[in-house]
């Protein structure tokens, strides 16, 4: 019974800090800025902004990387705009790949 008590109180306090985090995050939608790729995996390009927020790249951004036709390092600045968010992350609907720094 006490498990079961300890189970449920957990799974409410999670449940609010997503909800809580995503609300928080719905608050970039729109931002627009710079952000430094800190991550450039297999399925993904994420950049970090000046709050230290994550932001993923488009699916777009990574197709040209792996084509070649978008060449980014790790801790290049590239130009975005906010598009969507979750409790996670922020996601960038727009990168201007002629604003690298």
């Amino acid at each position: 019974e006490r498990e079961a008590r300890f189970s449920e109180e957990n799974s409410l306090l999670r449940q609010k800090v997503k909800e809580i985090s995503a609300k928080r995050n719905s608050m970039w939608k729109g931002w627009k800025g710079n952000v430094i790729i800190d991550e450039i995996g297999e399925n993904t390009i994420q950049g970090r902004n000046y709050a230290y927020k994550p932001v993923v790249l488009p699916s777009e951004c990574l197709a040209l990387y792996k084509s070649s036709k978008f060449k980014t390092n790790l801790g290049d600045k590239i130009s975005v705009k906010i598009s969507n968010y979750s409790s996670h992350s922020l996601t960038s609907c727009f990168v201007n790949l002629n604003d690298k720094f």
